[in-house]
């Protein structure tokens, strides 16, 4: 099942916009008829038997390429009560068509499509929203429509702040690592790039803590307020103070043992919000409740070996915290951290940064697998992650791999959620931030791993500045679209560009003003670059010495290798 096409009255700036979403046929709505025609060029199966189609949404900046995604989004659950404009949706299942009509007078069709009224839902199929790109802007998406997008990350609709699904980032990354579908990613990489050196999975992983003067300052602020509440003084800053010293003196093996749990023992007493915290069943009142603080940091007072410390915190402390707290996931980590086995780390390191001595971290790089993965994903569970954890760093692959591990582990952490076969994958900007190499491989890579990774037939809209998606699709697989000289919202047919896009060339589509416009390349240099075209494209015009240099200069090799080719088929 897919979506063929979308007719709208009025959203965010597109009126009386129809817009053709799949490749089999094309649609045209006038005057209450819907009309179809087949697509002589298309090929069936053309990108494999999961994908059942893709389109890409092209078009400049502020040209409604993610508010055509969004509606997409909605078409598919809660568009009657988001959108509240009339509507309609074709789709596509077999050889059977439906017309899904919201407050639209009569459709009339000729090639048998069954007409139903909209309630807000689509059976049978499911969504996902993806996006890197951050700006703030937010998605009133139902449950049935999965967001994975950098904005709902920043932006969670529950309360949760960016830490906790920072968190979340990382052990989704860490499951998918250790994931079968992993190797899967690994072989379709090996086949682009048979180099070798080219490695998809990290060797090491880089642990940093906060800065020695947040923690320090955060708790000498709670040994002043414990003081007021419970009328008694612990000194917790003295400890931390001791801690960090010994720490940094007595280097060795077991370092990253005791930092983690000193750094579970702070989380507790920071984040968990333990002065208030009384659970009539265990803990009858505050009074008793600064009983057992009082008890619970009595060794913290005095000077202990850092052997004797971390014993504290995996025995007595993790004990006393499960027993009057519930903590199950701390009392976990920290009851198994003596004899957690992270494989060979004769490579590891320990070190303190540079910079002023109240600022400095500590900093742990560990070669990475799947036991130092489970160590992680223990920590992590084990603290709320509010504040004052570790930041995790991939180290020892590329921030393009980097990049399509965040991206593919986004897409199989949500993969139980999809209960339908057909999934709309709606995609914004995924190549936003890769190099021109990761961008050429980028279509590649989802058409090959996403309907493993989710086990479904998926159907794929993107949008993109790039023109190497252009190159990649048949222009019957692109949807142009554009701000018109009324300020409005339009699409325009793909039969109105000129010449052909898949395998084009992609110096020349770098070259056109449809992609100069965009946010590749700054509007000054972009308007140098568009001169020199326009020079060299004028049989009539003179090409100077100063023109040549400034081609010479241009940073991007794909641009001056195509202004080249240009002069020398000129000459």
């Amino acid at each position: 099942m897919k979506l063929c096409y979308i007719w709208i009255d009025d959203y965010k700036g597109f009126k009386n916009q129809g817009f053709n979403l799949a490749t089999e046929h094309t649609f045209e709505y006038s005057n209450s008829i819907l009309k179809r025609t087949e697509n002589k060029k298309h090929i069936k199966n053309f990108f494999g038997n999961g994908i059942t189609d893709v389109i890409g949404i092209i078009g400049k900046n502020a040209s409604g390429k993610t508010n055509l995604l969004e509606l997409i989004q909605y078409i598919s659950d809660g568009a009657n009560t988001i959108i509240n404009k009339p509507f309609f949706a074709v789709f596509n299942d077999g050889n059977y068509y439906t017309i899904y009509n919201y407050k639209m007078p009569y459709i009339k069709n000729e090639f048998g499509a069954e007409i139903k009224s909209y309630d807000g839902k689509i059976p049978s199929i499911n969504s996902i929203f993806f996006s890197n790109v951050f700006d703030g802007r937010r998605h009133n998406f139902s449950k049935k429509i999965i967001n994975i997008s950098t904005n709902d990350l920043l932006n969670s609709s529950f309360g949760e702040n960016i830490n906790k699904n920072y968190q979340k980032t990382i052990q989704q990354q860490i499951k998918f690592i250790k994931s079968p579908q992993f190797k899967l990613l690994e072989d379709i990489e090996t086949s682009v790039n048979s180099s070798p050196k080219q490695k998809l999975k990290p060797s090491k992983v880089i642990l940093t803590s906060p800065i020695w003067s947040n923690i320090i300052n955060r708790i000498k602020t709670f040994d002043e307020r414990y003081k007021r509440e419970t009328e008694n003084e612990i000194r917790l800053k003295e400890f931390v103070l001791s801690f960090r010293k010994k720490i940094t003196d007595n280097k060795s093996t077991n370092s990253i043992k005791y930092f983690s749990a000193f750094l579970v023992f702070i989380d507790f007493i920071l984040n968990r919000d333990i002065l208030n915290h009384v659970d009539g069943k265990v803990i009858k009142d505050k009074k008793e409740l600064h009983r057992i603080l009082n008890s619970l940091f009595e060794v913290t007072q005095s000077d202990y070996r850092i052997d004797e410390v971390f014993k504290y915190f995996i025995g007595d402390f993790a004990t006393t915290i499960d027993k009057y707290w519930g903590i199950f996931e701390t009392y976990k980590f920290l009851s198994e951290l003596a004899d957690r086995d992270l494989g060979n780390q004769s490579n590891s390191e320990f070190k303190e940064d540079i910079g002023t001595y109240a600022n400095r971290r500590v900093q742990f790089t560990l070669e990475y697998n799947d036991r130092v993965g489970s160590f992680l994903t223990g920590y992590l569970d084990a603290t709320t992650n509010q504040s004052l954890s570790y930041s995790v760093e991939w180290a020892g692959i590329s921030s393009g791999h980097k990049a399509y591990i965040n991206l593919f582990a986004n897409f199989y952490s949500i993969a139980g959620k999809i209960k339908e076969d057909n999934v709309l994958i709606c995609i914004d900007e995924g190549d936003l931030y890769f190099h021109p190499k990761w961008q050429t491989e980028f279509l590649f890579k989802l058409i090959n791993i996403l309907p493993k990774l989710l086990d479904k037939k998926c159907q794929i809209f993107l949008t993109t500045h790039s023109p190497f998606l252009v190159s990649d699709l048949p222009k019957s697989n692109l949807l142009f679209v554009r701000k018109n000289e009324n300020e409005n919202l339009e699409a325009i047919a793909n039969t109105s560009i000129e010449g052909e896009t898949f395998g084009g060339n992609i110096g020349e589509l770098y070259l056109d003003a449809f992609f100069m416009q965009g946010s590749l390349i700054s509007h000054f240099a972009a308007s140098k670059i568009q001169v020199l075209v326009n020079k060299i494209r004028n049989q009539e015009s003179q090409i100077s010495n100063e023109d040549r240099i400034l081609i010479a200069q241009i940073g991007d090799e794909l641009i001056r290798g195509q202004l080249n080719k240009l002069l020398n088929d000129k000459n």
